[in-house]
């Protein structure tokens, strides 16, 4: 069994190859070798948000590039809103500013990648004389 930053760092890969198709969320509950209840909490606890709401605030990030060249409606469809209001509100409380007001400034929300080598401290063997007193 992969160990569970191997198995984010993998379902995090899905999500993003696939970031603005519609997610097979048992799927990303498989790639997590956790079922459907135990899935979002563990995702959130480490990540910081739920499985839905990491996809949404990943859509919402990289739709500041795609506005520079498509109509809002057609980004807001490519982000999985069915109107351009219900994609104007998200992405308002995301960003601050309505899209169409998006020129220069903007939160954006980067991929999260777990870095295993960070994660594990080594012991190593240490004497008094290594330590302040």
């Amino acid at each position: 069994m992969k160990n569970i930053y191997k198995r984010l760092n993998t379902a995090i890969e899905y999500i993003e190859n696939n970031l603005f198709e519609e997610h097979d969320i048992k799927k990303i509950y498989q790639i997590l070798e956790l079922n459907s209840s135990a899935a979002n909490p563990i995702f959130e606890l480490f990540v910081g948000y739920t499985i839905k709401d990491y996809i949404r605030k990943r859509r919402l990030s990289e739709a500041v590039f795609m506005i520079k060249n498509d109509r809002i409606i057609d980004v807001a469809i490519s982000c999985g809103y069915n109107t351009r209001e219900g994609f104007s509100r998200a992405f308002r409380a995301f960003h601050g500013i309505n899209p169409s007001k998006c020129i220069s400034t903007f939160n954006y929300l980067d991929r999260i990648y777990f870095d295993e080598e960070l994660l594990f401290h080594p012991v190593k063997q240490c004497n008094y004389d290594d330590f302040d007193k």
